[in-house]
């Protein structure tokens, strides 16, 4: 079980790492993009890394869960950090917080 946690952050912090790169660095893209192909290809870069944060955000969530309930404290731990990657994919790639 404590190869499956740490398995689980190493995925979550990959998550949390392409959500902030998609917060920081394609969302601003997006929004000051004129151009009408410019603007798609960066909106459906900004979809992908939101929906690949949510992934991993799921996976992290789940295998951390798994490791928690068999008394692993990483576990809990990736379970945190997969809360966020999946809260920051949610935002990104939904329009759930609009």
């Amino acid at each position: 079980m404590k190869v499956l946690s740490i398995v689980a952050i190493i995925i979550a912090v990959a998550g949390v790492g392409i959500a902030l790169h998609n917060q920081i660095n394609v969302i601003p893209l997006v929004e000051t993009t004129e151009g009408d192909a410019i603007w798609i290809h960066y909106h459906d870069l900004k979809m992908m890394l939101g929906n690949i944060a949510m992934l991993t955000g799921l996976i992290s969530i789940i295998g951390g869960v798994i490791a928690g309930i068999k008394k692993q404290k990483l576990g809990w731990i990736a379970l945190v950090l997969g809360l966020v990657s999946l809260v920051f994919g949610l935002s990104q790639a939904t329009h759930m917080f609009s």
